[in-house]
């Protein structure tokens, strides 16, 4: 299978200035706010409005923006074959999920899927299963490495954190199954090591990438589901199954 196809990695300084490549942005591509040149510093913008800028995941000074609501009525049949379809081919969901975040684990998984049965996202019957790893990240929260990571690219910087965001048009997990007529953003998103808040906030992003093809990646799988998953991991996903089940 093919890496993720990704827009170009960009930063964002300390000021809240957004670093571009050639032309520039009008919008911003995870918030849409409009964005504005910085006239001192060529090749980056900013939000033209500081209430946008405040509420935008790569410079809110908040930790813990708007988070993905799920506004769906609980729906029996269609959970229990989400759910199950779901189940049954988990080895190839997991497989993109670590193709997408090679360091997240089964642990990770498992709780993360604890928090979608919670949210019920099993009720939403326009569930599509490619939009599911990049779910589950979104629903991970923000991931610590366990080593730091200096991107080349991007001297003096490091990273140690982590976090999977969809663009503004997803507020609802059923916003990714709404007919529309462009598949909405997703982010990977890189910190630093935040000083002041316990987890990171805008001002310790230190890149964003958005990742595309999604659907071809999960299309691609079809013929390698099941690959290097351990023993362990499937002892992991089936007591987590078998107690999911028996609670």
């Amino acid at each position: 299978m093919t890496g993720p196809r990704a827009q170009r990695s960009l930063s964002v300084d300390a000021s809240g200035c957004i670093a571009y490549e050639g032309r520039f942005p009008s919008h911003c591509p995870l918030c849409f706010a409009p964005l504005t040149l910085v006239a001192q510093m060529p090749g980056y913008a900013r939000h033209a409005h500081a209430r946008q800028a405040a509420q935008c995941v790569l410079t809110t000074d908040q930790y813990q923006p708007r988070d993905l609501t799920a506004r769906v009525q609980r729906n029996a049949q269609a959970a229990t074959s989400n759910r199950g379809r779901f189940v049954q081919d988990w080895e190839r969901h997991y497989a993109l999920i670590k193709h997408l975040c090679p360091t997240l684990t089964i642990t990770r998984m498992t709780t993360a899927l604890a928090y979608a049965d919670v949210l019920g996202v099993w009720s939403y019957p326009a569930l599509r299963e490619e939009t599911i790893a990049p779910l589950l990240l979104a629903l991970s929260g923000f991931m610590r490495l366990s080593q730091y990571v200096e991107p080349p690219e991007i001297p003096g910087k490091s990273v140690r954190w982590l976090r999977f965001w969809f663009d503004a048009s997803v507020r609802d997990i059923g916003d990714l199954w709404a007919p529309r007529s462009d598949a909405p953003g997703f982010f990977r998103v890189e910190y630093g090591e935040p000083e002041e808040t316990p987890f990171p906030t805008g001002g310790q992003v230190v890149r964003w990438t958005m990742l595309h093809d999604i659907p071809s990646m999960w299309a691609d799988l079809g013929s390698e589901a099941g690959a290097a998953v351990t023993p362990g991991e499937r002892h992991a996903f089936e007591r987590f199954i078998k107690q999911s089940r028996d609670a």
